[in-house]
């Protein structure tokens, strides 16, 4: 008799996801005590899966653990440093090998979402935009162990995002940006790896000396993060 496949996702790969988007949602907020019977509760999962989403999302950097106590965690100004420079390193890479292999889909999909930016968006919706614009020069390297392991840093860049740029008065996207990324897209569309990279290091150090510069003013976070 032969045997029959069963594909289903597991219970701990559900709850890992639902705890993931309640994180990046910000519905959990960072610093915030993650209970094992409390998230049970809250999501109706039992504990076990619970506990395997904890740990996975702690390998993933999103959750911190000290050997005691779970909490979503909140990145200092060296952990962005950090995760930037790491970051810098993969991403140069991606633009470089996206203007060696895009194909004229993924250059058309990333011209569009270059033209779907709007300063009159909310911050939500601009940050969203730009990690999908970024997701897409990494598909178009077609290096997929580096879209991996970007995935990490940029859920951890993502979350700190969104936290610091909750009031609206704040620009998480400016004119700067957009024309930073209109000149990174004409690099990988004429085909120039070097060009593309060179594009790609700037944007992201401007980016990163952007988030840096919020963290140095914004006394509640700094606060925060140093508890």
């Amino acid at each position: 008799m032969p045997k029959k496949i069963v594909r289903r996702s597991s219970l701990s790969d559900q709850a890992t996801d639902i705890l993931r988007e309640s994180i990046l949602s910000l519905e959990i907020e960072p610093g915030e005590r993650l209970i094992v019977d409390n998230l049970a509760e809250k999501f109706n999962i039992s504990r076990t899966p619970i506990r395997e989403a904890l740990r996975n999302l702690t390998v993933q950097g999103l959750i911190s653990y000290n050997g005691i106590v779970y909490r979503v965690t909140r990145l200092t100004r060296e952990d962005i440093i950090e995760l930037y420079s790491v970051r810098e390193a993969l991403e140069v890479l991606a633009a470089a090998q996206a203007a060696e292999k895009a194909t004229a889909t993924q250059l058309r999909k990333l011209e569009q979402i270059n033209g779907n930016y709007d300063l009159k968006l909310s911050q939500r919706k601009l940050i969203d935009l730009d990690m999908e614009f970024h997701q897409m020069i990494q598909e178009a390297s077609r290096n997929t162990r580096l879209q991996a392991m970007l995935k990490t840093i940029s859920e951890q860049i993502l979350l700190v995002r969104r936290w610091l740029f909750q009031d609206q008065s704040r620009k998480s996207i400016e004119g700067d940006t957009i024309n930073e990324h209109s000149a990174i897209v004409q690099s990988i569309a004429d085909h120039e790896p070097e060009k593309a990279a060179e594009l790609m290091k700037y944007h992201l150090n401007r980016g990163r000396q952007r988030l840096l510069t919020l963290l140095d003013v914004d006394k509640r976070f700094l606060s925060a993060v140093r508890d």
